[in-house]
Order: C-alpha cells, then structure tokens, then sequence
C-alpha cells in the first residue's frame, strides 16, 4: 500500500490545516521509512518487517515520531496526530498485507494478494483525503484533480510492473478472476518456490 498511506495524511491536513504537509507525510510513510533504513543496515527483511510494522516496535516509533514533533513543532495537536498517523499506517498494512500485528499475533487480510481491489481500495483512501484537504485552506496543487490523478497512475503503475516481483500477489489486471499462474499456463508459484529450497536443491545435487 502507497497511496492509501497518503490519504490519511492529506485528511489529517484538510482537518488540521496549519499542521506542516511534510510531517503529516513523513508519519504515515514512517514505518516504510524505517524499514527501509534498517534494509540499508544489512538488517534482514523479516526483522525489519517486525521492528518497523509490528507490535509494540510501530507503537514505540508512533511515539518517538510524535515526541520529536511535539519538540520541533512545539504544538501538542501536531505530536498527536503524527502519532496516529504512524498506527494508521500499521492499521491499513493489516488490510493490504499478510503481516502479523505482533508476534504470535493475528495476520492481516492479505488484500494486496488482489491487484484490482488494492488499486480500488487505495484510490478510495487517496480520493477521500484529497477531498477533506481540499475542502480546506491548503494550497491550490492539493486541491488540484491533477494531484488524485498522479496519485492513482503512479499506485496503478507501480503494481502492474512490481508484479512478478510479488510471488504471493495470485491476481492480476490481465484477468481479474483467475490465478495468473493459470491463466499463463504456468507452474503454481508455491510449487516453484518449494523446489527452490536449500532440501529440495541438496536432494537434487545428491542424486
């Protein structure tokens, strides 16, 4: 989820107008944002995933976001709502992925698995908080159609060609009913990923 995570953050604007765009932004990609710095640290991805996304690490960042713009701001409505933001961003991972809200924890719906109803859920976010800001005093590029229809080209482009680097995604635009592994006649992704094991490719090499 990309745009979906920038709808809450142009609402929070449309609703708090004076708030500053970029911190409204940076909490609601902030766990993103972590995880990406931690990839850069060597860290692994798993790990990453569960210091930035899980429980109770998201719910410590929430806070430390919050705490510097409460610091830098100096504006409590500011600290708080940067805070929401980085748990919205947890809550809506749970709609879009399959990662665990803590360890041990209840999974999320796995709704990225269906390109067509990500791309609608996110453009139904993305449109709802563009509405709110620009219902607002925000300046005229946010209140711009322009700017909801960048939004939604660049989510629609970004899942058409990150597709076939996402195994688990089983729809796609092609045909919206059936896996895309059936419809190109080609071998169930779990199938090839069990064959690619380090088991499978030491049994091979053995035989």
């Amino acid at each position: 989820m990309i745009i979906g995570h920038i709808g809450p953050a142009l609402a929070a604007r449309g609703r708090w107008p004076r708030l500053p765009l970029p911190w409204l932004v940076g909490a609601t990609l902030a766990p993103d944002l972590l995880r990406l710095a931690l990839d850069m640290r060597g860290v692994s991805w798993q790990l990453a995933n569960q210091y930035s996304h899980l429980l109770p690490w998201s719910a410590l960042l929430a806070l430390v976001a919050g705490g510097a713009a409460f610091l830098l701001q100096r504006d409590v409505m500011t600290g708080l709502v940067v805070g929401a933001l980085v748990l919205s961003h947890v809550a809506l991972d749970m709609l879009s992925g399959r990662k665990q809200l803590w360890l041990g924890g209840p999974f999320g719906l796995g709704m990225e698995e269906y390109q067509q109803l990500e791309l609608v859920v996110e453009t139904a976010l993305a449109w709802w908080g563009w509405r709110l800001a620009r219902r607002a005093r925000t300046p005229r590029w946010m209140r711009s159609v322009a700017l909801l229809g960048i939004l939604v080209a660049a989510q629609a482009l970004y899942l058409r060609y990150t597709f076939e680097a996402r195994p688990y995604a089983t729809r796609c635009f092609e045909h919206p009913v059936r896996p895309c592994w059936i419809r190109r006649r080609e071998r169930s992704p779990v199938a090839a990923a069990a064959e690619a094991t380090p088991v499978n490719l030491i049994s091979r090499s053995a035989r």
